[in-house]
């Protein structure tokens, strides 16, 4: 028979429980009573929480890591925890035999007798709380309440402290049902928010719960400095705050809110009481979100991909109604559709008006803009505030990036007008001097004075050549020197470009030898102003760089650059513009400086000078962000291409440049484990590069990324048609089908063999991508091959040759050392892929040496390789005998995997796998 359970009534709120009848007990969740042969029987809460999970999966196998998770979450437990908790419960129900719960060995537990579930009875809200201050709260006895922070209709928020070494915490109680339903929310999204986004501290931590006894309560940390209203209040008012510090506080929100969103999660309830304000930072107030009891998430399969219970939530976690506060309610929220990422923004949105008109109780209302002033500012909070959603910012990291480069834009702006004024000031001055010389020679015509006129022309006559002497002979001393440089240039390029000529027949020189002959001479031309020579050293480099010889054009365009500082012009367009090709050629030949914040000083004084739009400082950021994923900095150079998708014009001239950012930023975004932001990303960049002029090639390797996301979240279908289409795509500017670009997309569709498990197939379409590089001499330079490699070992390895596998790995692991560099994310990966070869090797001892050489602080923000950090440390302490070890360290490393690619993923099912390879050695004798 099966024991599915038999519905007899509505499931659908956990706020109204249920009943449970099962053999012969009766178990009801909203009382947490429990009645063997309609006799009440006791059983700990812990206990209790097991007997309901295995109820609501009644007929299943729930595996011990599921119960462990559910019942005990982020909690470390001694290893006989479950089975004791199992076989107390047999105890109460009489169940000797198993004939109720039945233990699957190797797995876990299954419900196996018949069960029904009835709805509890509805019960009237909690009693009173009548908390007082003195008074410790259930099961903290060490713990005294000190002072209420505040109440409202769900419940009561206390400060608590520790009474022997005075730590002081925050208690939200609750009052009635839904007040209890949104503590569980809050631990739910909290989790959610921790194990999705391990490293960010934007959020309140809730420390612990008592969900066992009323009152029921939820402990969060304290924030000593208060909320955003009690800060303002004790700096004296928001207007004696200077407005770029209360901007940055709205961007420094605007980051938490981003990066809550990016994993799903819905806050709904913005506003100055929910913002934690304490200690300064980087010059600016520290930031923290709190009070997620009315928010949500977007994809519940995330919480059971992370085996979170979805407590404090009904059987759609959308849908319901919003807890805003009226002021930061969005107008569809208002008109009754439920609040998504746009509805938090409008609430973010809010809050920008209200700091920047210097009041927190201020609404937004008709002619706003007046109190504004600012015309920048009236804009961005015209952008996050917009009533259509289709108007309406979509991603609060654009604000913060906007509000980080007001000044930029503010200067573009400013150069915009005065341009425009000058334009127009020229006009108006040529129309009056026609004007005044109409009226001159009608007076002249009507008075008929000649001798007036003969004066009046001779005085005119006079004044015109003072004003052309004096402008001479201001000129003088420039026109020699600009002389002097225009005889140098026409010497340059009739004399030195062609020197070489009479030492071989012309026909027999190539545009290199005249360019080098001509480079050896420039440096002899005296007559040249620094800035001429500059330009020329500049030209000759983009020369050497079309013609790929990157030695020569790093060596002029470094030479170029050095002029350019020598005469105080390196914020000039032609300099950053230098600076930009510079940075990238030294690049290509593993150059780059470990300490880039030489370019970032030019970048930040170019933005001054020009304006952060303009197309030199625009190129040199690019160009910088590029560098920064060169050397691994992947956060640093995100944080770069974002603001470039944020400032970058979306119009068609301009659309190429920010396809390509928004490229380079989707990519990031994979490497950083966020798969749906880049997904969401590279997306926007096809739309962008589609039909753009110069737009295809960009377009083809977009969607080659896109391929790799959809790859990773095990799409295959979807990741094959990327892959296809980018080849096809790339297919015209291929030449010969053997480009870089299209070998890196090969090589991605042997991923996507190795997937559907075509080993062998997956290596011979490897082998072939890593002769053809190595024969066009592609990676002369700087050997890009490393990564193949690791791909190529992994298909070797799957394919049952191991020894041929960890020789490739090693050599992709000298190569990433060599041209990335010893702490690079590439270079570590090889390391992880070399440990991971040893160990299919039984090369446990090589396989720890390996990993002992990590460079931990180069994997921080990826959280996939510290997922596979943590899985092979715990596979060696599992194969050394060490099982508490190795189940916490493969449990940690199974969350990590769940929360970036959910439960269904091959890689968690091997994670699950090796977690029960630790079960089956516990239950060995």
């Amino acid at each position: 028979m099966s024991a599915a359970p038999e519905a007899s009534a509505d499931e659908g709120a956990e706020a109204s429980g249920r009943r449970w009848a099962f053999a012969t007990a009766e178990f009801d969740e909203r009382s947490q009573e429990l009645r063997v042969n309609g006799q009440l029987v006791k059983l700990e809460p812990k206990f209790l929480e097991v007997l309901r999970h295995l109820l609501r999966h009644a007929g299943e196998i729930v595996t011990k890591n599921e119960l462990l998770e559910t019942v005990w979450p982020g909690r470390f437990v001694s290893d006989n925890s479950l089975p004791k908790a199992v076989s107390r419960i047999r105890e109460v129900l009489g169940d000797e035999d198993q004939s109720v719960i039945k233990t699957v060995h190797g797995y876990g537990y299954r419900l196996v007798s018949p069960v029904k579930v009835h709805a509890s009875k509805a019960s009237p809200a909690f009693t009173r709380l009548d908390l007082r201050e003195g008074q410790h709260p259930p099961l903290r006895p060490n713990w005294t309440l000190v002072r209420q922070l505040g109440s409202g209709g769900q419940g009561e928020v206390w400060l608590v402290r520790q009474d022997k070494v005075g730590e002081e915490r925050v208690f939200k109680f609750a009052l009635d049902v839904a007040g209890l339903a949104a503590i569980k929310r809050e631990i739910t999204l909290y989790r959610l928010l921790q194990e999705t986004l391990p490293g960010h501290d934007e959020f309140t931590r809730v420390l612990d719960w008592n969900l066992e006894e009323a009152p029921y309560y939820i402990e969060l940390e304290f924030g000593a400095g208060g909320n955003l209203e009690s800060w303002a209040e004790r700096m004296g008012g928001l207007d004696k705050i200077p407005l770029p510090v209360r901007l940055e506080v709205i961007a420094r929100i605007a980051d938490a809110l981003a990066a809550a969103h990016s994993v799903g999660v819905l806050h709904k309830d913005l506003k100055p009481s929910n913002v934690l304000v304490g200690d300064e930072h980087d010059g600016a107030p520290r930031v923290k979100l709190a009070d997620f009891g009315s928010g949500g998430v977007l994809d519940p399969q995330r919480l059971e991909a992370l085996g979170i219970t979805r407590l404090g939530f009904t059987r759609s976690v959308i849908a319901g109604e919003a807890g805003a506060t009226a002021t930061y309610l969005a107008p569809e929220v208002v008109a009754g559709q439920p609040v998504t990422v746009q509805g938090d923004i409008y609430s973010l949105g809010i809050m920008l008006y209200q700091v920047v008109v210097a009041d927190l109780k201020q609404p937004l209302a008709a002619g706003w803009e007046r109190r504004v002033g600012d015309e920048l500012l009236c804009e961005d909070i015209a952008q996050v505030v917009a009533g259509e959603l289709s108007r309406r910012l979509s991603d609060a990291g654009a604000l913060a990036a906007r509000l980080r480069t007001l000044e930029q834009r503010r200067a573009l702006r400013e150069a915009e007008r005065a341009e425009e004024q000058r334009r127009v000031a020229e006009q108006r001055d040529a129309v009056e001097r026609v004007r005044q010389a109409e009226l001159a020679v009608e007076r002249l015509r009507t008075r008929r004075n000649w001798t007036l006129t003969v004066l009046s022309v001779l005085i005119v006559g006079v004044a015109f050549s003072l004003a052309l002497y004096l402008d001479a002979r201001r000129a003088r001393d420039e026109a020699a020197a600009a002389a002097a440089s225009s005889q140098a240039v026409a010497d340059f390029l009739s004399k030195d470009m062609f020197a070489v000529v009479g030492t071989s027949p012309l026909r027999d020189l190539t545009v290199k030898q005249m360019l080098e002959s001509a480079a050896t001479s420039l440096t002899s031309r005296e007559n040249l102003r620094p800035q001429v020579a500059a330009q020329i050293h500049a030209a000759v480099g983009g020369a050497f760089w079309t013609m790929e010889e990157i030695e020569l054009a790093e060596q002029h365009l470094g030479r170029a650059q050095a002029l350019y500082q020598q005469v105080d012009a390196t914020t000039s367009a032609d300099a950053l513009l230098v600076a930009a090709q510079h940075i990238f050629a030294r690049g290509m030949l593993t150059r780059l400086p470990d300490d880039l914040s030489g370019y970032s000083s030019l970048l930040e004084r170019g933005k001054r000078d020009l304006g952060a739009h303009h197309p030199a400082v625009a190129r040199l950021q690019n160009n910088l962000a590029h560098a920064r994923f060169d050397q691994g900095d992947y956060s640093r150079a995100a944080e770069e291409f974002a603001i470039l998708v944020a400032q970058t014009p979306d119009d068609p001239p301009n659309r190429a440049l920010l396809g390509t950012s928004e490229m380079m930023l989707g990519e990031l975004r994979r490497r950083l484990g966020d798969s749906t932001g880049a997904e969401t990303m590279l997306r926007q960049a096809i739309d962008h590069l589609n039909g753009a002029p110069g737009g295809e090639p960009i377009a083809s390797k977009s969607r080659m990324f896109l391929g790799l996301v959809l790859l990773e979240q095990d799409r295959l279908g979807e990741a094959q048609h990327e892959i296809d289409e980018a080849l096809r795509l790339s297919a015209p500017w291929a030449v010969g089908g053997a480009d870089a670009h299209t070998a890196s997309m090969r090589a991605v569709a042997a991923r996507l063999q190795l997937r559907r498990g075509d080993a062998a197939s997956a290596a011979a379409t490897l082998e072939k991508v890593i002769s053809t590089i190595s024969a066009q001499g592609w990676n002369q330079r700087r050997d890009r091959t490393a990564e193949f490699r690791t791909w190529l070992a992994r298909a070797y390895l799957e394919n049952g040759r191991a020894a041929l596998a960890e020789d490739t790995m090693r050599r992709a692991l000298a190569i990433s050392t060599t041209a990335d560099g010893p702490r690079h994310p590439l270079t570590q990966s090889a390391r992880l892929g070399l440990a991971e070869v040893q160990l299919a090797r039984a090369e446990v001892a090589q396989a720890r040496a390996t990993l002992e050489e990590i460079d931990d602080a180069s994997l921080r923000n990826l959280g996939h390789m510290v997922a596979e950090q943590k899985r092979l440390i715990g596979l060696i302490a599992l194969a050394s005998g060490n099982r508490a070890t190795a189940d916490k360290m493969l449990r940690e490393a199974a969350g990590l995997l769940k929360a970036r690619f959910g439960a269904a993923h091959p890689l968690v099912r091997r994670a699950d796998n090796d977690l029960a390879r630790v079960t089956q050695a516990s239950e060995q004798p």
